[in-house]
C-alpha cells in the first residue's frame, strides 16, 4: 500500500526503552565540510611565490546530512515521532521550598505577594483534595489519568478527554526527606496537606521518615527494591551501582545482603561485556563468581567515599583467589558458543546413537546431575579390555597388580568425575 519499506519497533520488555530513547536522542547524521577557494599564487619577494594565508578555523562548519526524503518531511512538518499515552511529569518539593519563576524586572515586594506563582502542581493537589471526594481516592501519580492541569489560573480540573498517566520525578535517596516525601506520595491517597502526610492516626510524626516507618513502608525493603528496578529499566550500570550505594549510607536497609544478591546481575551487565569485547568472544558468558567479585570491588570502592565499607552493611567480600579471575583464554574460546545451537546440534546427535552409545550418554549424564563422582573410560585398547574392570563409585581394580600403572592411577584420581577417550600410548 505504501510501496516503501517501513521500521516498525515494538517495545515488549521495559528494558528496551533504554535502546528506544537512546535511538531517537542520538541527533542526525552529520557531515565535516571545508569550504576554501582555490590555492592562488602571489608574487612575493626574489621571484618566489607565496600562498594565500587560510583561517582554517573559520572555514571549518559542521554541517547535518538530509536526505531528498528528510527534506522533503520537514518542509511539510510531518512529525517526526510521537509518544502515547501522555505523561505527565509531577514534581516533589517540601513545603514553601518550590521553585518560583518571575520577572527579573519586577519588585520583590510584588513577587512575595503574588500567591499565584507559589502554587504547584502538588500544592494544588493538596486544595483538589479538599474539595473533591474522588480525589481523595487517588495517589498523587495517579490524578493525572482522572484530572487535567489549568495553567491560567493554576488548578486541577475534571478531565473530559485523552489518555494520560502521571510520573513522580525521580528522587536520590540521598535526598532524604525529599525521598521520603516521595514515598509517601506514592502510597497515601487524598493527602490535604504536608501536614496530613505526616499524621499517622492523629499523631504528628516529627519528620516524612518517622511517617514512612510508622505505616509500614520501612519493615522490610520493598521501597529500594521498588528502587533499584524502576531505575534498572533506564539507568545504566554504573548508576544503578552509586545508587545502591547510596540507598545503603542514607537509608535503612533491612537486609543489605539479601538486596544486593537480588540486584547484583543488574550492577554487572557492564562487566560482563566489557570482559566480552576484552576477550572478542561474542557468545562467551563470564563466570558468576568473576562478575559478582567485580561488583562487590566497585561498589567497595564507592563506600570508601562515605568512610564505610563492605563488613558494615554485612556485604560479602572480594574474592581474590584464583577462581574469582577470568579463566585462561584457551578455556574461553571453548566456552564461547551459543546454548541453544549447541542444545539442537545435541538432539540431533544423540538420535543417531545406538543402544551401548546411548546407555553411556544415560549414565554420564546421571553423574553430573545428581553431583555423584565417576570414572568413564571409553576405551578401545584391548589391553584396558582385559585388564580393567572399573566399580563406578569405589574405584576398584581386578586384574591390575599393585604397581600398575591403571592401579596408580584410579588411586590417583579418586573422588572426581573423569571423562578420558584413547589414553596416549
Amino acid at each position: 500500500m505504501f510501496q516503501a519499506h517501513i521500521n516498525v519497533e515494538i517495545c515488549h520488555k521495559g528494558r528496551l526503552i533504554k535502546y528506544l530513547f537512546k535511538y531517537v536522542t542520538k541527533g542526525p547524521d552529520r557531515a565535516t565540510v571545508i569550504a576554501e577557494n582555490s590555492p592562488v599564487d602571489q608574487p612575493g619577494t626574489l621571484g618566489v611565490n607565496t600562498r594565500e594565508v587560510r583561517d582554517e578555523i573559520k572555514q571549518y562548519l559542521d554541517c547535518r546530512v538530509l536526505s531528498s526524503f528528510e527534506a522533503m518531511w520537514r518542509l511539510y512538518e510531518f512529525p517526526i515521532h510521537e509518544r502515547t499515552p501522555s505523561v505527565v511529569c509531577l514534581p516533589v518539593h517540601l513545603k514553601d521550598q518550590q521553585s518560583v519563576a518571575y520577572d527579573p524586572d519586577a519588585s520583590l515586594q510584588s513577587v512575595v505577594e503574588d500567591q499565584e506563582k507559589a502554587k504547584t502542581l502538588l500544592t494544588e493537589y493538596f486544595t483538589l483534595n479538599r474539595v473533591d471526594p474522588h480525589a481523595r481516592s487517588l495517589t498523587y501519580a495517579d490524578i493525572p489519568t482522572a484530572f487535567t492541569f489549568h495553567l491560567r489560573p493554576k488548578h486541577w480540573a475534571r478531565r473530559k478527554l485523552g489518555n494520560v498517566i502521571g510520573r513522580i520525578v525521580f528522587v536520590p535517596p540521598g535526598s532524604t526527606d525529599v525521598y521520603f516525601l516521595r514515598m509517601l506520595l506514592t502510597k497515601v491517597p487524598g493527602a490535604t496537606s504536608f501536614e496530613d502526610l505526616m499524621t499517622l492516626n492523629g499523631d504528628l510524626c516529627k519528620d516524612y521518615k518517622e511517617a514512612c516507618s510508622k505505616g509500614g513502608l520501612l519493615i522490610d525493603d520493598t521501597e529500594p527494591q521498588a528502587t533499584i528496578g524502576e531505575v534498572g529499566h533506564w539507568g545504566m550500570p554504573t548508576l544503578l551501582r552509586s545508587l545502591f550505594v547510596m540507598i545503603l549510607v542514607h537509608s535503612e536497609v533491612a537486609d543489605p545482603r539479601a538486596l544486593f544478591e537480588d540486584n547484583w546481575k543488574l550492577f554487572a551487565e557492564d562487566f560482563s561485556y566489557q570482559t566480552r569485547r576484552g576477550l572478542d568472544l561474542q557468545h562467551f558468558q563470564p563466570p558468576a563468581e568473576y562478575l559478582k567479585n567485580e561488583v562487590l570491588k566497585h561498589i567497595e570502592a564507592l563506600l570508601h567515599n562515605h568512610s564505610k565499607t563492605l563488613a558494615d552493611y554485612n556485604l560479602p567480600q572480594p574474592n581474590e583467589d584464583a577462581g574469582a579471575s577470568i579463566p585462561n583464554r584457551l578455556v574461553c574460546e571453548q566456552l564461547n558458543y551459543d546454548v541453544c545451537i549447541e542444545q539442537c546440534r545435541a538432539t540431533e546427535i544423540f538420535a543417531t546413537l545406538n543402544h551401548a552409545q546411548s546407555e553411556a550418554y544415560r549414565k554420564v549424564m546421571d553423574s553430573v546431575a545428581h553431583g555423584v563422582g565417576k570414572f568413564f573410560f571409553p576405551l578401545r585398547t584391548w589391553w584396558f579390555r582385559k585388564d580393567l574392570s572399573i566399580q563406578y563409585n569405589h574405584c576398584q581394580t581386578s586384574q591390575p597388580t599393585e604397581d600398575s600403572f591403571g592401579r596408580c592411577f584410579i588411586r590417583h584420581c579418586n573422588d572426581s568425575t573423569s571423562k578420558w577417550n584413547n589414553w596416549p600410548f
